[in-house]
C-alpha cells in the first residue's frame, strides 16, 4: 500500500478553484441580470447553467495538463508544485 502524497500548495489549489468558479459563474451572472429585466424567457437559464459548468470543468482540465501546471507554477502564485520542483520538470 503506498502512503498518500502531501498535497503542496493547498492555498493554490483554493484559488484556482475559485478562479475556475468565477469565470465559470459569469455566463450564470448576465444569464440571472438578462432574466430579471425581461429580456429573455427563464427557459435560457439552464442552459447557460449547464455553459458555466462547462467552462470550469473545462479550465480545470487545462490547469491540470503538466505544462500549464509548470507555466503557472514558475510565472503565477496558482501552480500546485513549488517553483524549484517545477525548474526540474
Amino acid at each position: 500500500m503506498n502512503p498518500v502524497d502531501d498535497i503542496w500548495f493547498k492555498g493554490q489549489r483554493v484559488l484556482r478553484t475559485l478562479i475556475q468558479g468565477v469565470a465559470a459563474a459569469l455566463p450564470v451572472v448576465v444569464a440571472i441580470l438578462l432574466v430579471t429585466q425581461d429580456s429573455i424567457d427563464a427557459a435560457w437559464l439552464a442552459p447557460v447553467l449547464a455553459l458555466g459548468v462547462g467552462i470550469q470543468t473545462w479550465l480545470a482540465k487545462i490547469m491540470a495538463i503538466p505544462a500549464v501546471n509548470r507555466w503557472l507554477s514558475l510565472n503565477t502564485p496558482f501552480g500546485s508544485v513549488p517553483k524549484a520542483v517545477a525548474r526540474t520538470l
